[in-house]
């Protein structure tokens, strides 16, 4: 109905706003500095102290670099995969944590394959299996068979960088 194209139309409108349209492709930027902020901005952020904002590492505040957290700084995107895949494997961390409360909380399910079979395919569709986490999650031998959220692996990514992206480590998400 009207609402429903209304809707799409302001989706739009903010996938514009935010820079996610493919003429402004998404990118990995580092977080941005405070110190680098024009005068009057930086002062708000420069006044506070890590006991204020905890989020500061004191190393940083030792050396003057401040980051505001959740602001991605345009002009200064990610150069390297290894800063690339130190984000990521923290941040895989934190999101399989982060299911594994969902799932319990949930009662939801995790996929587990058997270790003592190999892949197989039915039609277009793989048969794995789904177990609730609450009946895993106490059990070492059975934990072994979870699978969890994984990195896109070195070699895939190296050719991605190469091929697609120019060499462009910011363009790998």
């Amino acid at each position: 109905g009207e609402d429903s194209a209304a809707g799409i139309v302001h989706l739009g409108k903010v996938v514009i706003m935010l820079g996610l349209d493919q003429r402004s492709p998404c990118r990995q930027c580092n977080r941005l500095r405070a110190d680098r902020l024009p005068p009057a901005l930086r002062a708000k952020w420069l006044v506070q102290r890590p006991h204020v904002a905890p989020h500061v590492f004191p190393l940083f505040d030792d050396l003057g670099h401040w980051y505001i957290p959740g602001r991605p700084d345009r002009s200064s995107p990610v150069s390297g995969v290894d800063q690339l895949y130190a984000s990521a494997a923290i941040a895989n961390i934190l999101l399989v944590e982060r299911l594994k409360v969902w799932a319990e909380k949930s009662k939801g399910m995790m996929q587990v394959s058997d270790p003592n079979r190999q892949d197989s395919f039915e039609g277009n569709y793989r048969k794995d299996k789904f177990v609730k986490w609450t009946d895993v999650k106490d059990d070492p031998k059975r934990m072994v068979t979870v699978k969890m959220t994984a990195l896109k692996g070195h070699t895939r990514a190296i050719k991605k960088l190469v091929l697609k992206y120019g060499n462009s480590p910011s363009m790998l998400l």
